[in-house]
């Protein structure tokens, strides 16, 4: 009988070995999570205005208990890979500035710059030029490197966000003084943003399957 190697299954193996080695390989991270991106928007109206009379500086809190006066994000923020402003509308005097820093404390470590607030901001906001200024100024955003943030190993999670807008100065800048409760808020005082938060969470079914040989 002719000596066939096909049909010897070490050998069969061995091939299969050769041919397998060489194909790229799907990591595992990748099979099991699932990425997410949720539009989270900020309106300074609904802030804790006895707290934080000025919109210049303001905390949201996420999931807040029943105690918590403010503003707050009913949801969760768990494994975020990025956050990206894809929208800020400061008032008008805004436009006094040649660009807002805008620092998030708990956000902190993003960027390099020359002085203590550069290096502490989380975005620089650059007012857009108008010839007749309104009661807000729309800023730049679209493509800004410095109004993105990608965070690699991704953040736990999230609680809060503590919102100080601080001109070149250094100094908080100075959007008026709100009116206080029960009084509806000043609508030339407010502070608009709208970011993107992209999550990741672990894809289960996927976890949970076994190749079968």
């Amino acid at each position: 009988m002719q000596y066939n190697p096909k049909q010897n299954n070490s050998f069969s193996r061995f091939m299969q070995f050769e041919q397998n080695k060489n194909k790229p390989v799907q990591k595992l991270d990748k099979l099991a999570t699932t990425v997410s991106s949720r539009c989270v928007n900020i309106d300074s109206r609904d802030r804790n205005r006895s707290l934080y009379p000025n919109s210049n500086k303001f905390q949201v809190q996420v999931n807040p208990d029943g105690s918590f006066k403010g503003a707050g994000l009913f949801t969760n923020f768990r494994n975020v890979k990025s956050i990206r402003i894809v929208e800020a509308i400061l008032p008008a005097v805004a436009q006094t500035e040649a660009y807002i820093s805008l620092v998030v404390p708990e956000l902190d470590d993003t960027m390099v710059g020359t002085n203590d607030v550069l290096k502490k901001s989380f975005a620089i906001l650059i007012p857009e030029r108008t010839d007749a200024p309104g009661n807000f100024v729309h800023c730049k955003t679209k493509d800004m490197c410095n109004c993105f943030k990608k965070f690699d190993p991704p953040l736990a999670n999230l609680r809060r966000f503590t919102f100080e807008f601080y001109g070149p100065d250094g100094v908080l800048t100075d959007f008026g003084t709100d009116t206080s409760e029960p009084t509806a808020p000043d609508k030339t005082k407010q502070v608009f943003l709208c970011l993107e938060i992209v999550t990741e969470t672990p894809n289960t079914s996927k976890l949970n399957s076994r190749a079968v040989f």
